[in-house]
Formats: structure tokens, sequence, C-alpha cells
């Protein structure tokens, strides 16, 4: 007796071949047989008529990591049919914090997290207790971890704004070889935060020759997505290029209006790079809107140390007339959101000691409270520490359908699970995969089907060498999307970002059905997915 049998189901297996009609049989987390008008009797029958039923969609870009601990389930991530994800992005995990200095390696990176029950700092310490720690959990999805670059360089130097010496480039690699040796899938950067925007080319080269000694996979937030963004997708294909590493571009995008339009430059980079053997690819949601902690608007050189280092210098009016010169006149190098878009473009989302900004964009909240809106922005910096997070509408359809439509683009959330609460969140963490499959592939007809589910299942697969993952397959796992064609969507937005998809008829993850029209049922089957 099989566990489950779906029937009549429109088989789209993640590869790129036509779609088919099939039964398909699960047994103990497993695929076991995939045929027409299977006989067999099963524990329980789903009924996959008009529906198409897909490999679980990976997430190829996910912060999960940041909130597995309190939500284990992962639940946001499994009713929008995410059944894996690559964990651990951006350059900023939660490890290795340096054990003898744990406040200083952890209280400034955007991620870091409270303290509370579940939260000890002994499970932070190595790539190797942090996984330890995750294998207790009952989580929801399967995971694969990768270790932030900027950790490892706040674990070794804090913040400091300057090139690595040997010593600390070698203790780098110690930390970086712990991590691929515990089972960490590769390395992520996020060379447009600190401390990573402090590196250069070298470290970052040094570090993936280790990387792809161990066949991971780099996993890189570009230095800058704006005006240098080609210079900075060269950088990545060098990188490539030099150390055999694969390579994920994250969230491919374009910032600000006066570099609308590049991304189909990117795509072409990509092309080429690859015909000349480099294994690069990229990934990108499908919104207009990031989001992100209010210091990537700063200059690079106000970034220099702690939190407290950066409100100190932007509390005295001399700090305070350099940025607004930067600016609106930069001759440093970042991205500089605000100069290219406005202050409108940036909105508050969270914001503890200043509540009344949450909601609204920066000039709209200055107006409300009778000043200009860069003391507003000053303020609301040193208010609360720094420690403000944003919606950055930055972006433009055009380059967002360039990214999607790119045949190496894959889909990645850049999302976690953020039970309802007062806050605003990116709607990303709840509706990536059915707004990309609803607005974008049925409404707007961007692509086929075929290619659309493959670039949610097969192509990850594929990017991240996930042998048993991303196909519907005879022995392959049993990690399973039922959705209706015709009604998947995400109801969610920027201003209602907790409302619930809609066309997901079932989840099944490692053979348990985890989701049903459209809802956790409360079981699990995640497993980790070591390196």
């Amino acid at each position: 007796m099989y566990d489950i049998i779906i029937k009549n189901g429109n088989i789209h297996d993640g590869t790129l071949n036509e779609a088919y009609t099939a039964d398909l049989a699960i047994k103990d987390g497993k695929i076991i047989k995939i045929a027409p008008n299977i006989k067999e009797s099963a524990k329980e029958t789903l009924d996959a008529s008009k529906r198409i039923v897909s490999p679980g969609f990976i997430d190829s870009h996910s912060h999960t990591d940041v909130s597995v601990i309190f939500h284990p389930s992962n639940y946001q991530k499994l009713e929008q049919g995410i059944t894996s994800e690559a964990v651990g992005m951006c350059g900023e995990t939660l490890f290795p914090v340096n054990g003898t200095d744990y406040e200083n390696t952890n209280k400034n990176m955007s991620l870091a997290l409270p303290k509370s029950e579940k939260f000890d700092p002994e499970y932070f310490t190595s790539t190797s207790k942090w996984i330890r720690h995750l294998e207790k959990l009952n989580i929801g999805t399967n995971m694969m971890t990768f270790i932030g670059h900027g950790s490892i360089r706040a674990n070794v130097m804090g913040f400091a704004a300057r090139v690595s010496t040997d010593n600390e480039l070698n203790a780098m690699k110690e930390l970086l070889i712990e991590a691929m040796e515990s089972g960490a899938k590769g390395l992520s950067s996020g060379l447009a935060y600190a401390p990573g925007v402090f590196s250069d080319k070298a470290e970052l080269t040094a570090l993936c020759h280790i990387v792809a000694k161990y066949k991971g996979v780099h996993s890189i937030h570009m230095r800058n997505q704006g005006a240098d963004l080609l210079k900075s997708v060269q950088e990545a294909i060098d990188i490539s290029k030099e150390t055999g590493c694969t390579t994920v571009i994250s969230h491919l995008k374009s910032i600000g209006k006066p570099n609308w339009g590049k991304v189909k430059d990117v795509v072409d980079l990509i092309i080429q790079a690859r015909k000349e053997g480099v294994n690069i690819y990229s990934d990108a949601y499908p919104y207009l809107a990031g989001s992100t902690t209010i210091k990537i608007t700063l200059p690079p050189s106000l970034l220099d140390g702690s939190e407290d280092a950066i409100c100190q210098r932007l509390s005295s009016p001399e700090g305070r007339e350099y940025v607004k010169n930067q600016i609106n006149n930069p001759t440093e190098h970042w991205e500089n959101a605000i100069g290219s878009n406005g202050f409108n473009s940036i909105v508050v989302i969270d914001a503890p000691a200043t509540p009344a900004a949450e909601g609204k964009g920066i000039e709209d909240y200055a107006k409300e409270i009778g000043i200009d809106p860069f003391t507003a922005y000053f303020d609301l910096i040193v208010a609360n520490n720094a420690k403000v997070r944003t919606l950055n509408f930055v972006m433009s359809e055009e380059d967002l359908m360039s990214a999607l439509s790119c045949d190496y683009c894959m889909i990645g959330s850049d999302g976690y699970t953020t039970p309802k609460c007062e806050n605003l969140v990116h709607p990303r963490s709840v509706g990536t995969f059915p707004k990309f499959l609803g607005e974008y592939v049925r409404d707007k007809k961007i692509m086929s089907w075929v290619k659309a589910i493959n670039k949610c299942t097969g192509l990850p697969a594929s990017a991240y060498g996930l042998d048993s993952k991303g196909l519907l397959k005879e022995g392959y796992d049993a990690d399973i999307v039922i959705f209706n064609p015709e009604t998947i969507n995400a109801t969610s937005d920027f201003m209602k970002c907790y409302d619930s998809n809609t066309g997901i008829d079932y989840v099944i993850c490692g053979g348990v059905i985890s989701v049903k029209d459209n809802a956790y049922t409360g079981h699990t089957g995640g497993k980790l997915i070591l390196g």
C-alpha cells in the first residue's frame, strides 16, 4: 500500500519537457511510481484533475535562517509551495560569532536576533554548532545553509573599513573550511553591506577557491546594483571564472531611475560568460521594491565601525552635511537610492523608537512632523540606533521582466517567516511564487508554464547540486505542489502583507501533506540538506 496516490494530474516534471497526464505514488517520503491509472491502493488519494502537479518549489534566496529558531515550521514558505530553501544569504548569517566577544560581533549585524529563551549565543559560535541546533528543530522546509562572508569578516576583524591582512584572511579561511566541512552549501557575500563592503576582490577570490574545492556555491549580493551594476556583475563573473566556483547573482535588479534598462545588459553578460564556461546563474523576485535596513542608503564611509559610531557621526552637523552632499553630488560609490529616486522611494516599515514613521515615505513623514526630509532621515536613524527596516521602491517593470525571462534566472523570495503582527513586512515572504506564476506567467504570459516551473524547480536543483530534488522522477524525494493554474496567485501586497495565497491545493514535503487548500496543516517533513 502506498502512502499517497495523486490521480489524474497534469505532470510538469521540472525539466523543459512537455507536460503529460499521469498518476503519482508516494511511499516513505519518496516518489515510487509515475504511470497512467495506478491501480494499487493508498492511505490517502488526492484528485489532481485539471491541476498542475509540480516538484516542490526551491527558494533560491531565503533568509529563513533568521526566523527558524522561533518559527521552525517555516509555514509561510510552505503555503506558497516552497519545499526547499537556500538560506543564509547576503553575507549575513547568525554564525559564526566570536565566542569571546559575542556582543560586538553580533549586535551590529542587521540580522542580529533579540535575546529570548530560544536564543543562546553558544548556538552561533561555529557552523557545526548551528547545524546541530537546526537538526533538533522540527523544520517545515528542507534547508541548505550558506555561511555569510560578512559574518566571517566580523568575527575576525569586526567592522574595520580596510582590506584584510594575510593573517586575517587566513583566519577567515579557517572559519570557511570549518563551515564547508560541517555541511554548509557555500558562501554568501553581501558586498553592499558592512563589513562586506570593505572587502576587495582578492579576498573574495581567495575564499571562493575554497568554496570551489568543496563543490559549493557562491551567492553574491553584488557590490553595486545601481550606477556600477555592470562592473559589479563583471566582478562576480571574474571571481567565478578564476576559481571555478558556481555563482548565483542574488535578486537581480537595477536600482535607481538613471540605471533602469541595464538588466538586459546584465543578461547578455551572463549568457556570454556561460558560453565561456562560467557556471553562473541569477535569481529574482517578482516585486518592484526591495526591503532591507536603512543603512544601505548611507555612503560606505559612514558604515565604518559599530551602529553606535554611525549614529554618533549622524548626530553632528558635520556628519549630516557630508551625507547630504554625498546624496546630492556623490563622490563615493554606492547605490544611493535616495539620490536616484528621492526620499519617498524609501518607506519605513519598522522603526520602534519612531512608530509614527511606519508605513510612510520619508518625505511624507517629514511633512507630517514639520521638518525637512534630510533632518527627518537623520533623526530616524539616530533615534532607532540605525535599526530601521524599509521598503525601497527603486526598480522598473522592464528590468524585472528582463530578469525573470533570463534562461538562467531562478526565483528567490529574499524573505523569511514573519507571523502576523502590527509591523509591515515585504509581501515576498508570503507570496513570491504564487505571484510569479499567477501574475507573470498566467496573466502577463511572459513564458510558458513548462519554463516557469523549471525556474522554480529543476533549474535551482541543478544550480545547487540537489540530486534528489527539483524533479518528479521515480526515486526522488516526494516534494510536490498541486495547484490550480487558473486561480493561483498572491493576494498580499505592501499594505496587506499577510494576506493568504490562492490556488494551492496541496504542498507535500518529504511525503508529508503540509499544506491543504492554501493553509498549513501543522505537519512538517523538512530536513537539512548538507553540502
